[in-house]
């Protein structure tokens, strides 16, 4: 009698223990629902009921973990830039629409492959490769917080101009665990600069043709600029870097200085200006000039 009770004993303990093992490994396998069946009061049920408890709180954790990188992913795909995390080992785990298209793919292609591997950057004057700013990042912990210019060369060789910046990702204890880059494809901007650089040099040649000048000043920044025109004329060189209205009215006489102020002062407030004629002292004898005042508006 003695042998089966220890038997029976026995064999409900193994059972016990053969459904945790058989739970546990169901987990493992990604199966976070499952439970054991609870029959007992004593101490198995009891250990039965603490792992029902601990996979009850394993499968909040991974479901919050799933919707917090759906949302991660989301938020990725919807940028308009070029988003590229890497892990520790500098591996791609993260690649939006964006960037896997600029380099030529599927982002999937790219997941868990190797920046190295995947990425090619030169520099854009030179030609000469450059080392992707994401991996300076997430070897000196540093943020990279202005744009770098380089070419970025995609899967068939072609080159696509872009400005990036990187940061370091860190963790709770502020340890380096992977790091993020975004870019962007700057060719259309390339070519607005070098269509407006184009009307300026255009703009400085008629200028010249007509002999004539002409500053502009920012009134929130009180940035101001000088045409190459209006050096030519005041007759100062183009190195002095700080010009200045008052540089343009010191060489006017008294009378002639009060008119250009109180000008100024009408187009800043909106009013229309009349032309002036105004005299100016150069290093080439008194020059007359036509002056005139006119106030440009923001969207605002």
């Amino acid at each position: 009698l003695g042998g089966g009770v220890f038997w029976l004993v026995g064999m409900r303990l193994t059972n016990v223990l053969k459904a945790i093992h058989h739970a546990a490994e169901q987990m493992r396998r990604g199966d976070y629902q499952s439970r054991i069946a609870i029959e007992r009061e004593d101490e198995l049920g009891r250990l039965a009921m603490a792992f029902n408890l601990m996979a009850a709180r394993i499968e909040t954790d991974h479901r919050v973990q799933f919707e917090r990188e759906q949302n991660i992913l989301f938020t990725l795909n919807s940028i308009a830039e070029g988003v590229i995390a890497i892990d520790n080992d500098a591996r791609i785990s993260q690649i939006n629409p964006v960037a896997a298209e600029l380099i030529g793919g599927d982002p999937e292609q790219y997941r868990g492959r190797l920046l190295e591997e995947s990425l090619r950057l030169l520099d854009p004057i030179s030609g000469q490769p450059l080392v992707a700013p994401i991996l300076t990042a997430l070897r000196e912990g540093e943020t990279l917080r202005h744009p770098k210019a380089m070419k970025l060369v995609d899967s068939e060789d072609g080159h696509h101009p872009i400005v990036a910046t990187a940061a370091p990702v860190l963790n709770a204890e502020n340890q380096v665990v992977g790091a993020i880059m975004v870019f962007r494809d700057n060719t259309e901007e390339q070519k607005q600069q070098l269509i407006l650089r184009r009307n300026q040099e255009q703009f400085n040649a008629a200028e010249q043709v007509a002999e004539m000048g002409s500053w502009s000043r920012d009134l929130q920044s009180g940035e101001l600029h000088w045409s190459k025109g209006l050096y030519r004329i005041v007759g100062i060189d183009e190195s002095d870097l700080n010009p200045s209205i008052e540089k343009f009215a010191h060489r006017l006489s008294t009378t002639d200085r009060a008119q250009l102020f109180n000008a100024a002062e009408k187009a800043r407030a909106g009013v229309d200006t009349p032309l002036l004629t105004l005299t100016l002292a150069s290093d080439h004898g008194p020059r007359q000039l036509d002056v005139r005042f006119e106030a440009f508006y923001d969207e605002q």
